[in-house]
Formats: C-alpha cells, sequence, structure tokens
C-alpha cells in the first residue's frame, strides 16, 4: 500500500474515532452544551472523513478500502474502554482479534 493511501486511511479512522467518541461524549448533555461541544465538531469530523475516503477510493479499490476501514470498530472499542470506562469483555476483545487479522490480511493485498 502507498503511503498517501495508509496515511488517508489512518485520516479516515481517526475521524470516525473522534466523531463516535464526541456523539457518545455529548450523551449526557444538554441545550448548547450537547450542540457546541460534542455534536457540531462531531458532524465537522464526519465531513471531514467523507473527504479522506473519497481521496481513498481514488488510491485504493472499494473491496480494498472498506476492510480497512474495519480497524474503525477496533480502535472505537478500545478508545471507548479507556475514556469512558466501557467494559471490554473476554468475547469483545477475540472480536477485535479477529477483526485484527482481517486487518493484517487485507493490507498485505498487492493489487
Amino acid at each position: 500500500m502507498n503511503p498517501s493511501a495508509l496515511l488517508l486511511l489512518a485520516g479516515c479512522i481517526a475521524c470516525e474515532t473522534v466523531e463516535q467518541l464526541l456523539y457518545r461524549g455529548g450523551t449526557h448533555r444538554t441545550g448548547w452544551q450537547k450542540f457546541g461541544g460534542f455534536i457540531a465538531p462531531a458532524i465537522a469530523f464526519h465531513l471531514l472523513r467523507i473527504s479522506l475516503w473519497l481521496w481513498l477510493l481514488r488510491r485504493l479499490p472499494l473491496g480494498v478500502a472498506l476492510p480497512l476501514t474495519g480497524l474503525t470498530s477496533v480502535t472505537i472499542a478500545l478508545s471507548a474502554g479507556s475514556i469512558f470506562h466501557e467494559p471490554v469483555g473476554r468475547r469483545r476483545w477475540i472480536g477485535i482479534g479477529l477483526v485484527f487479522a482481517g486487518f493484517v490480511t487485507v493490507t498485505a493485498y498487492r493489487g
């Protein structure tokens, strides 16, 4: 995978992780604090992620790019566990391991 595609992929994963954490962070807020502090920034990260995704699709086939974004489920689970103290049980760790194994398998693609 070329460095620009890898950088775009990392940007997509980071943007979606931050976006989801912001949505989660805003769940216990109300009014302007909820919108201005969490929802509006989450929407901005969503729009940035869409832009990065479109650039990524110019460099990688969809069948390669989409499975690679599965790593987002790993970053969100780990981030939510450390930031919001959400439990990451044995079954989730097994799932994270399987997703990561798929990520490694797909990155070995040489198309």
